[in-house]
């Protein structure tokens, strides 16, 4: 039975009973996904048999968007060209597809399953985009402020006047900048007062090259005339902190009650100018801030901007500061202050910091007696290692207050040359008033050779501070040497 069975199938494969269809050899052109084809390639399939070219044609398509693109179909020998028409459009992605079933001349079938996403002339990522379009959304302007596009690439600009729409319609001029990237749309007269304008721009909008704009893109902002001059509502301290929302929140204290590590923020009665708002804001003494306007393009829950002075390196205390906002601050349509805006105030007489001790178990050392002259012995452990008390007179109570004073406290190798001692550990007491600093790296006396190091404890505008404002007003400086 085994034996008749093995006869039969035999015989059904020797007598072409069984077809087992082979699509290996269907090319397609293009080939590869995502394929950019020029406008002088031409789009086909080919087939390695001889094809029934009806089958072929009823499945053959190419689709763009949801839907399906017309043309020619022609054929020579078994391969069939495909010419759209109209012309396919530059940039444009597109997908050949040949899905479902076909038949050769002996009636035999194929099950194709071909789809080939393609661009022509260029991809996506080669398409002109918009880079940039002033004013922004939603943002109130002048009656006279221009419209500023930037684009990608260069713009063919005929294409841009089909493809740029303002409404409602004012009578505009149009210069292009010498990239021809950038566009600049000037009222011949004004925007009209309170309408608000959209900006459209379509696809039709295209390079130089002819590809056309990635994207439609549509803005809208409101022109708005304005005489009245602006005034400063209020001058405050502010938080330095950027992760509230909006950031610099106001403290609702007098500047008199200013802290070093507060900013200054400005209120105004509308939104002014930000370059000659801040060319026209100075500090007396100065404290080398930087100039910073919150608006709507940094925070949207900003509602109007204001203007935040950040001093470099706190706020001094105990000392006279002259705030002068000059009357070139403009609004954003072009008005001034009236007057001048003049502000004095006083920081809070916070007590100096004191370094009140250096101690260890075998020196005591005290102000006015740190010396850069008269070496303090010390006596190194088995390690090397040798440990230090300060003792300050006014407290650091946050983790940031501690650490700014451990890196202000350094010992310094300065004869003979060599490596530096550093610190290995850190403790503080509960009164948060001394620290205990253990060092390492030093070398011990050894006969008559002896070595020198400095430790120094940073004081003034850069050195050891407190969130009090209170800080040690002079760099201290002690000469030490080592035991055998």
């Amino acid at each position: 039975m085994k034996i008749i069975l093995i006869f039969l199938v035999l015989m059904i494969f020797s007598c072409d009973l069984v077809f087992i269809p082979d699509t290996s050899g269907i090319d397609t052109f293009p080939s590869n996904r995502n394929q950019v084809i020029t406008p002088t390639d031409r789009i086909s399939i080919s087939f390695d048999f001889d094809i029934d070219r009806l089958t072929a044609e009823n499945i053959f398509k190419i689709d763009s968007i949801g839907s399906s693109v017309s043309g020619i179909k022609e054929w020579s020998g078994n391969t069939m060209y495909y010419t759209p028409h109209p012309e396919l459009a530059f940039g444009q992605r597109y997908v050949l597809s040949c899905s479902g079933e076909v038949k050769d001349s002996e009636n035999h079938k194929y099950n194709l399953n071909i789809e080939i996403p393609f661009y022509y002339a260029a991809s996506q990522t080669d398409l002109p985009t918009v880079l940039s379009i002033s004013p922004a959304a939603g943002v109130h302007v002048p009656v006279t402020e221009p419209i500023i596009i930037t684009f990608s690439k260069p713009i063919d600009s005929w294409s841009f006047k089909e493809g740029f729409s303002l409404s409602p319609n004012t009578d505009y001029d149009i210069a292009w900048d010498a990239s021809a990237a950038t566009v600049t749309i000037t009222p011949e007269e004004e925007w009209t007062n309170l309408y608000t304008y959209t900006i459209n721009l379509t696809e039709s909008i295209t390079d130089t090259n002819g590809l056309s704009l990635a994207a439609d893109t549509k803005v809208t902002f409101i022109a708005e005339s304005d005489t009245v001059n602006p005034y400063v509502v209020s001058v405050l301290p502010a938080e330095t902190d950027w992760t509230t929302t909006p950031p610099f929140n106001t403290l609702f204290l007098t500047l008199d009650d200013i802290q070093y590590d507060n900013s200054i923020r400005i209120d105004f009665s509308e939104e002014m100018d930000h370059n000659s708002t801040k060319s026209a804001l100075t500090i007396s003494p100065d404290l080398n801030g930087t100039k910073l306007f919150i608006d709507s393009s940094l925070y949207p829950d900003v509602d109007y901007s204001y203007l935040v002075y950040i001093p470099a390196n706190g706020i001094d205390m105990d000392t006279t500061y002259t705030l002068t906002l000059k009357n070139t601050a403009e609004d954003i349509f072009g008005n001034t202050l009236l007057d001048d805006y003049v502000v004095q105030f006083i920081t809070a007489d916070i007590p100096i910091i004191y370094l009140n001790q250096i101690n260890s178990n075998e020196i005591a050392l005290t102000d006015p007696n740190y010396s850069t002259t008269e070496a303090a012995a010390i006596t190194l452990d088995d390690n090397g290692e040798y440990e230090f008390e300060f003792i300050f007179s006014q407290p650091f109570s946050s983790d940031a207050e501690k650490i700014k004073v451990q890196d202000n406290i350094d010992i310094t190798c300065i004869f003979p040359s060599g490596a530096s001692p550093y610190a290995t550990s850190y403790s503080w007491s509960d009164d948060n008033l001394t620290v205990t600093i253990i060092f390492t790296g030093f070398e011990p006396a050894v006969g008559d050779n002896e070595y020198f190091y400095i430790l120094e404890i940073s004081g003034g505008s850069n050195g050891i501070k407190n969130n009090n404002g209170s800080y040690l007003e002079d760099d201290i400086r002690q000469l030490l040497t080592t035991n055998p």
